[in-house]
């Protein structure tokens, strides 16, 4: 049935999570000030080394620049070679280690800049946390006797990347019976007509079935839809008549 089909649709797709929902490339950190790394920081000496002179004896001829100081190659070679770096190589090397800590509070400029405008600037301040919000579907085993379930129930949704237990509550009581919905119709007004679907979460309103890769239907049906069979019924004990020949009038008087 269409109903089995919507549920089961719904049941494979995983959601999106909080944390899924804020563009990683709108982050404060996503275009630092420098995102160099200990490679590109020695990539970035090369660069500078030959047009940094030395000189000797005269003081407006250069001798030579100071690319042959520095090492070639990547940093992880470097390493590699272990016992038989240079001295100066190495001092080279743990200088941008330790160049790495101020370049980080530079990154962090952006952030807290930002923040300073939000907050003390404009005067706004972060929202509360909102929860997360599921929606469960609760059936009851063949037999079984309703069961109210209430705020005081915990549905476990497994655990999140730390490692923690994350639980939903129920918001209110209600209670899980056997009654079911077995049959979804829906009515709309086009223009001066009232339009009819009698098999609502169909393709067509009418009980045709839904596309199996994108199983959604219009919940108040289209204009295509016949029109609806509307009516009234009257019922009065008044209405009980004993036997013989009867004339009733049944003047209606209708607003708007």
């Amino acid at each position: 049935m269409a109903t089995d089909t919507r549920l089961q649709a719904l049941i494979a797709e995983l959601g999106t999570a909080q944390p899924e929902r804020d563009d990683p490339r709108l982050a404060p950190g996503a275009a630092p000030l420098d995102d160099r790394d200990t490679d590109g920081l020695l990539r970035s000496l090369r660069a500078l080394a030959p047009l940094i002179r030395h000189y000797a004896a005269r003081p407006d001829t250069p001798t030579g620049h100071w690319l042959p100081y520095l090492p070639a190659g990547t940093v992880a070679a470097l390493e590699a070679q272990a016992d038989s770096v240079a001295p100066h190589h190495a001092l080279l090397l743990a200088f941008l280690r330790q160049l790495a800590r101020p370049q980080a509070l530079l990154n962090q400029f952006t952030a807290d800049h930002l923040q300073y405008q939000m907050r003390q600037v404009l005067g706004f301040r972060p929202l509360p946390p909102q929860p997360d919000r599921a929606h469960l579907v609760l059936t009851l085993k063949k037999g079984a006797a309703p069961v109210e379930i209430n705020p005081g129930h915990a549905f476990s949704a497994g655990k999140d990347a730390l490692k923690v237990d994350q639980r939903f509550v129920p918001v209110r009581s209600s209670v899980v019976g056997a009654a079911q919905v077995v049959q979804l119709a829906s009515i709309r007004r086009s223009g001066k007509h009232l339009l009819f679907a009698p098999v609502a979460n169909s393709a067509d309103g009418l009980g045709a079935p839904l596309n199996p890769s994108a199983p959604r239907w219009p919940p108040f049906g289209n204009t295509k839809l016949p029109a609806a069979p509307i009516g009234f019924a009257v019922a009065s004990s008044l209405l009980r008549l004993a036997e013989g020949a009867r004339g009733l009038t049944l003047t209606l008087r209708v607003a708007g």
